[in-house]
């Protein structure tokens, strides 16, 4: 069965970074549509 996975990622000031996020949800499965 396939699905879709949608995943979310964000940071809350400009001093933060998404890559840590960004890489568990590649992880996961979730690819990035950006």
């Amino acid at each position: 069965m396939d699905g879709l996975l949608i995943g979310y990622a964000r940071v809350s000031t400009e001093e933060q970074d998404l890559t840590a996020q960004q890489n568990a949800l590649e992880r996961l499965g979730v690819r990035s549509s950006l």
